[in-house]
């Protein structure tokens, strides 16, 4: 049983290989090629979250100008309201 290769033996055992010596540096490859698409899958998610975080803080910045906006037009139409009264006599 044990000398076919690599044997899984992670049902009795947690994240548990038995291999042979001739299958240990295959073994060793395939645990950093795993390892090598792991970073690279960490930075991917590193800069997305980097980019949403950017486009977070500028929706943010949005919003307030918006409502400085919403102010500076609420202002005008009331200036123009008190324009537009009839003068009392």
């Amino acid at each position: 049983y044990y000398n076919s290769g690599i044997v899984d033996v992670s049902h009795r055992y947690p994240k548990m290989f038995v291999i042979r010596p001739q299958f240990f540096l295959p073994m060793i490859s395939l645990i950093r090629n795993s390892a090598l698409g792991s970073i690279e899958y960490k930075k991917e998610l590193a800069e997305a979250n980097h980019k949403k975080i950017i486009a977070l803080a500028q929706c943010n910045v949005y919003e307030q100008h918006i409502k400085q906006l919403e102010k500076q037009l609420k202002e005008k139409e009331e200036q123009l309201a008190i324009l537009r009264e009839p003068p009392e006599k």
